[in-house]
């Protein structure tokens, strides 16, 4: 309001706040009146001793409907008293000797224990008032939150999207433009015209709702992280290596969902689906960051308006970064971290300051208690402290002796924190390695003669790393996922029914990276439709020219490094660059030495490369560059066929996200 004060201001944001909070716990009162509770399908194998009378009172106490004999003495169930109170009863119950889909302790269900419907009600309408309850709840911690940052002191680059949310409380009817505003100039280029900060802005907007939503209808993820999370928040205490298939892992983004949870409001339901959604909605805010972060690394570039514009579109419509961002997993964490470790490396190596060397360090140390393949971007700031070191920069820089003792700062941060805070010293007391997982490698592959592993992967380094597979994606544009004891002969791949680009790890990251449904896994994100087959087959095709300028890109900056590295440059001309690509060619020799060590086609993910997607998209910059020079030496002009070939494959990216979220909403 015109002339209204910062108490008054406050006082409406407050408001705002309690209005929101009501609301969502009006709608899901509502919702629990009208539609009741879903129910979860158990099966239940009974004692020996437990006769029909006793059964059917058991069923009667603890809700059990539906019942279906499956032989013997084991039952199935729809349960439709999910409390922790009714879960704990049922386990301790003497006339029950196995529940298969609840936890011993009684705290929780599988993540992927089947649903069953509401007890009344259309599904569908229930799940959009979930999803009401969830929004409203987000929007009044977002109204708390800014209501105590006006108490606070803020820098003068946060003002601006301060008094646009405030404004968004306290006075809804004038934030729209003011919103409209600072998400342009918060994710445009500086150099951009006023179409580019609408363009801009538009794919960004586009961006963060596929995230949201994908987040909110999402309730599975490719690897089970939410029972460490229920374990941390609900049982105090933490998994280890032997305790859940993925307990070796660091557990950052475990504890911060956990503490959620442990917050939670009394009148949000303890499901595992609001917890899932809780989760997802964390990793979807490390996503948002991560396009925040690599906007202003955009924006500090030098590069041209259309080079910066084809980037980030790419950025932010990627199907595999949009769904990574969606899922209860640490992945997104690393992500985020390894990119805020770089972007401050390349401002310290650039300009020297204790500031980007305080910013690189702590959120290397975040990247590597995140997830283990953090430590890439540990070697890579390693690397360039080590050429600078040697060689010196080409501008004014620190002394020698106060880089050396950045430089073991640095690495004194990061692996201090990873050994106080992080899993590695467990991993090597329990099983001989700081890096030990629950996943045995089997015996190494041969360079020529191939062999088998527990799944198609790897057969030997001649198929598995000198192999791009096009064709036989294009025919089959999704994995199988079975092991070999469902084959009769293991070693006939082609009677199997595997796709020979399972075997083919380039032909893996590249099906990965450009079409979300290529894994088909989470289960609920399979697609067997032809229309998605058909978005993925377009997807694969136009994908190669941007890959293949990001190849060119890797080469030029590669060959100007091992220059630097190998001693023929008296100094290192752009220390930052060096970092960013030390950083992408760190991930990909990350990625070939996992994928010879473990061979399973499950492990090679096109996510251990995206801690050092910034130095990627320097590398496809930096192509971008070399091809508008090349058409057009005399005034350099990125082709049109380029650009069409970039906005059809975004525009494709958007169909493979709007069809899996069709999807999951189906399921």
């Amino acid at each position: 309001m015109v002339g209204e004060g910062p108490r008054a201001r406050t006082r409406r944001i407050l408001v705002s706040c309690l209005v929101l909070a009501l609301a969502a716990a009006g709608i899901l009162q509502a919702r629990r009146l009208i539609f009741g509770e879903r129910s979860v399908l158990i099966h239940v194998r009974w004692a020996p001793e437990t006769g029909a009378v006793t059964r059917s009172e058991r069923e009667a106490a603890y809700a059990l409907t539906g019942g279906n004999p499956l032989g013997g003495r084991t039952w199935g169930y729809y349960l439709a008293d999910t409390s922790r109170e009714n879960l704990r009863a049922l386990v301790q119950d003497s006339a029950i000797e196995v529940t298969d889909a609840v936890d011993r302790t009684g705290s929780r269900f599988e993540t992927d224990a089947p649903r069953g419907p509401y007890a009344r009600g259309p599904d569908w309408l229930a799940e959009a008032l979930n999803g009401l309850v969830v929004l409203f709840a987000t929007l009044a911690v977002l109204a708390l939150t800014t209501a105590i940052l006006g108490w606070l002191w803020l820098p003068a680059r946060l003002r601006s999207p301060h008094a646009t949310l405030s404004s968004l409380f306290a006075d809804p009817r004038r934030a729209g433009p003011a919103l409209a505003g600072t998400a342009a100039r918060w994710v445009s280029p500086a150099s951009a015209s006023a179409g580019g900060h609408r363009l801009v802005a538009a794919v960004f907007v586009t961006g963060c709702a596929l995230r949201v939503i994908l987040s909110f209808v999402n309730q599975q993820a490719n690897d089970d992280h939410m029972w460490i999370i229920r374990t941390i928040a609900f049982e105090d205490r933490v998994p280890g290596l032997k305790d859940d298939w993925q307990g070796y892992q660091p557990k950052l983004y475990h504890w911060t969902v956990a503490w959620l949870l442990r917050l939670t409001p009394p009148w949000i339901p303890e499901s595992g689906d609001i917890q899932i959604r809780i989760a997802n909605l964390v990793n979807c805010a490390a996503a948002i960051a991560l396009l925040l972060v690599a906007r202003s690394w955009l924006r500090r570039s030098s590069l041209p308006t259309a080079t910066v514009l084809m980037t980030f579109g790419l950025l932010v419509l990627n199907p595999r970064l949009v769904g990574i961002g969606s899922q209860a997993t640490n992945d997104m964490f690393v992500i985020l971290f390894g990119t805020l470790s770089l972007f401050w490396g390349v401002r310290f190596f650039d300009a020297m300051s204790w500031r980007a060397l305080f910013g690189m360090s702590g959120f290397a140390a975040l990247a590597v208690l995140s997830k283990g393949n953090g430590l890439v971007v540990l070697l890579a700031h390693a690397c360039v402290f080590a050429a600078v070191l040697v060689r010196r920069t080409s501008h004014t820089a620190w002394p020698r002796v106060r880089l050396a003792t950045a430089a073991l700062l640095f690495v004194g941060v990061v692996i201090s924190s990873a050994a106080a805070f992080g899993p590695y010293l467990d991993n090597y007391r329990d099983a001989g390695s700081p890096f030990a997982q629950n996943m045995k490698a089997p015996p190494l592959p041969h360079f020529f003669e191939e062999t088998t592993a527990y799944r198609p992967g790897i057969r030997s380094v001649a198929s598995g790393i000198m192999t791009f597979r096009l064709g036989d994606m294009l025919r089959e544009p999704s994995l199988v996922n079975r092991t070999l004891h469902d084959l009769d002969d293991p070693t006939n791949y082609a009677a199997s029914g595997y796709p020979l680009h399972q075997t083919s790890l380039w032909s893996q990251l590249y099906g990965r990276l450009h079409f979300v449904h290529f894994d088909g896994w989470p289960p609920t994100w399979r697609s067997d439709s032809a229309i998605v087959r058909w978005i993925g087959r377009a997807a694969l095709v136009l994908g190669l020219a941007p890959t293949a300028v990001l190849l060119i890109g890797l080469v030029r900056e590669g060959r100007r490094s091992l220059v630097v590295l190998a001693g023929r440059a008296p100094s290192v001309p752009a220390a930052g660059a060096l970092l960013l690509t030390v950083a992408a060619f760190g991930s990909l020799g990350f990625s070939i030495v996992y994928a010879l060590t473990m061979r399973d086609f499950g492990i090679m993910k096109t996510i251990y490369l995206f801690p050092c997607i910034l130095g990627f998209a320097w590398c496809f910059a930096q192509g971008c560059e070399w091809l508008r020079a090349r058409t057009a030496p005399a005034r350099p002009a990125m082709p049109a066929w380029f650009t069409g070939n970039v906005i059809a494959l975004c525009a494709v990216y958007f169909l493979d996200i709007v069809a899996l979220i069709a999807g999951l909403l189906r399921a």
